[in-house]
């Protein structure tokens, strides 16, 4: 204790040297933080001499500013300065105070609040109907946001729609059933057993109509009930690491499942195989040297054949079944048919067939999200099969990024049914008829001194017993998410 107050002296002492140390650094550097910026943009727009604000208000009129709740004060005195105290600019804002995640970074459910009190004096409305929820669940979580059940609640309550857009509530066995399951499971282990239990029983056949699942979701676009695919579940964790108790459970009884915005997905044997193939399609032949394209595609997944018969000459045949593929394959490359060749890939392989297995679902969730990624990039970057297969080259080594301009080529996946695993703060905004919370069974109230651990990073296996790795691992997967 007395070392700790000699440290915290210390700091205190010495903070503000730091700060002007720091300060100095970034001057010197002509460096600005996102802080920074926001910082001198309130002094000018607060106490400058007006000439930005008149600016700012001749440029744009209107001011729309979505996901409100996660501003903070100095953004709102910046928008409120400009846009609501001038009679000739207009600002909408949109934000809903239970989704607010930003605190970290300085937003302040308060602003909000009175934001929208000051707002609300001159012509603001509440956008309070819940469209996109079951009148069961909004009734519930307005309930759980009470201010009994949370610290500083008082949040206002979600109102239901009308009868007309009401979505039907889900049944379980022809039942209503009810819209929060609760379970008292603490240890990830037991609790992954009990979520994997649950989405087995939720896709089996219904008791009474065994051509219905016992669960049964509203489908938005047919207005009525349909039976539950694994798609339909997203297992939301806080930290990737806690969704490896989870991924294990559910390929002991093959059920698939991808990891939102997982760029390990790069890392194995499936994205490896994709670029033995692409390289074949891109071969301008398979003569001479060029034979080892052939060889290193044929042993992939996509074709199975054995390492001793690769050489065998006959898949070289001009009339051969492989070389007619290859030959259609490149056609469609030179035209850039991108969709077409990837349905053909899948079908002419029978890669569907294959993987189909408990054992290899997985594989099979890799090689269709992977693909997915392979032919966005190819559609949306307007780039060579030479240039794709470097960039996943280099994915795979870790020299280059993923490509997620828009937010959703990793994370969307591909269109095969299976269970969605992410955490908690990447699902915000997205909706699935079913969500699975894991987060917060693990600790570090519950972690022994030196309890053993085990963790995945970079495509490699970490096993030992120092209890500071784990938690710096913890730092860096909630230091990428936020990234």
């Amino acid at each position: 204790k007395a070392a700790l107050e000699v440290f915290q002296k210390f700091i205190f002492d010495h903070v503000k040297d730091l700060v002007e140390l720091w300060q100095k650094e970034k001057r010197e550097g002509k460096a600005q933080s996102f802080s920074d910026m926001i910082n001198d943009v309130h002094e000018s727009v607060l106490n400058g001499s007006g000439e930005l604000v008149q600016k700012l208000r001749e440029t744009y009129r209107y001011a729309i500013i979505d996901e409100f709740q996660d501003t903070n004060q100095l953004q709102w005195d910046i928008f409120k300065t400009i846009f609501l105290e001038s009679p000739d600019n207009n600002i909408v804002v949109v934000g809903d105070p239970k989704q607010s995640i930003f605190s970290f970074q300085g937003a302040d459910v308060g602003v909000y609040r009175h934001a929208i009190a000051e707002i609300g004096e001159k012509n603001g409305r509440r956008l309070s109907t819940n469209y996109r929820s079951s009148d069961d669940i909004i009734e519930a979580c307005t309930e759980l946001f009470q201010g009994d059940f949370l610290e500083n609640g008082d949040f206002s309550k979600s109102d239901v729609p009308v009868d007309k857009l009401k979505k039907q509530p889900p049944v379980l066995n022809g039942e209503k059933t009810a819209p929060l399951w609760i379970s008292n499971v603490s240890d990830e282990y037991e609790f992954a057993e009990f979520a994997v239990r649950k989405i087995v029983e939720c896709c089996a056949p219904s008791a009474g109509d065994s051509s219905k699942t016992s669960l049964r979701v509203f489908d938005k676009d047919k207005k009525e009930l349909r039976n539950v695919r694994f798609s339909d579940f997203a297992i939301l964790s806080r930290t990737r690491s806690e969704m490896t108790a989870l991924e294990s459970a559910m390929a002991q009884v093959g059920i698939p499942y991808t990891r939102y915005k997982d760029t390990n997905l790069f890392y194995g044997k499936e994205c490896a195989h994709w670029i033995s193939l692409l390289k074949a399609l891109d071969a301008p032949d398979f003569s001479s040297w060029n034979r080892k394209f052939l060889n290193e595609a044929l042993i992939t997944d996509f074709f199975r054949v054995p390492l001793e018969r690769v050489e065998d000459e006959s898949f070289i045949y001009p009339t051969g079944d492989i070389m007619k593929l290859f030959v259609g394959w490149r056609q469609l490359v030179a035209k850039g048919r991108w969709a077409e060749l990837q349905e053909s890939i899948y079908q002419e392989t029978e890669i569907d067939k294959y993987l189909s297995t408990p054992a290899t679902l997985q594989q099979l969730a890799k090689v269709k999200q992977i693909g997915t990624y392979i032919f966005d990039y190819l559609y949306n970057n307007q780039v060579s099969l030479e240039e794709v297969i470097k960039h996943l080259q280099g994915l795979a080594n870790s020299s280059e990024d993923v490509d997620d301009a828009d937010g959703n080529l990793v994370a969307k996946g591909s269109d095969f049914d299976a269970v969605n695993l992410m955490t908690i703060h990447a699902s915000k905004g997205l909706a699935f008829p079913i969500a699975i919370i894991t987060g917060g069974l693990r600790g570090d109230n519950y972690r022994k001194e030196r309890e053993p651990f085990s963790f995945d990073y970079e495509g490699q296996k970490y096993i030992g017993f120092d209890a500071g790795v784990p938690s710096e691992t913890s730092k860096r997967e909630n230091h990428a998410e936020w990234r």
